[in-house]
């Protein structure tokens, strides 16, 4: 045989494994690609936000509605209070026994304690009794029936 034609190796270097990478070209489609994906998103996320500001403060307005008309209905004194410094709201009725009565927080699902969204909070709280209300103190504004209720002013 002919040692030209088919010439012998002895000695065979290792086979080289190509390395595959991404290429410039690829990375920068997927950052246009995320970059227009992101450019569309983003902006409904303020709207989530609006919703959730919108949706606390229906819930809010429908907790003071509710106060009214329990009071109405049921003949009894509800006090709606508020502790600004947790954004905790919640609906107490006046048990009396006997001459004495007392503030206990209302068992029904509509008037639950419920907390406002984070990031939102309660600024201030302005009642008729605010003589009495101490700095960082809960407030309250109380439902009476027939309906007596005084003016009061929440400030989200």
């Amino acid at each position: 045989m002919n040692a030209r034609l088919f010439p012998l190796r002895l000695s065979r270097p290792a086979a080289r494994t190509r390395r595959r990478a991404f290429t410039l070209l690829e990375i920068m489609v997927v950052m246009v690609i995320i970059g227009a994906v992101l450019s569309i998103a983003i902006p409904r996320f303020g709207n989530v936000f609006e919703a959730n500001i919108k949706s606390a403060m229906r819930r809010f307005a429908g907790m003071v509605k509710f106060c009214f008309h329990e009071a109405v209905i049921k003949q009894s004194v509800l006090r709606l209070n508020v502790d600004p410094m947790t954004g905790e709201y919640w609906v107490a009725v006046l048990v009396s026994s006997g001459t004495v009565g007392q503030f206990v927080e209302a068992d029904e699902s509509l008037a639950a304690r419920a907390r406002l969204p984070h990031g939102i909070q309660f600024v201030d709280v302005v009642t008729p009794h605010d003589i009495l209300k101490k700095e960082r103190e809960e407030a309250f504004i109380s439902f009476f029936s027939p309906p007596a209720t005084p003016n009061a002013r929440w400030c989200i």
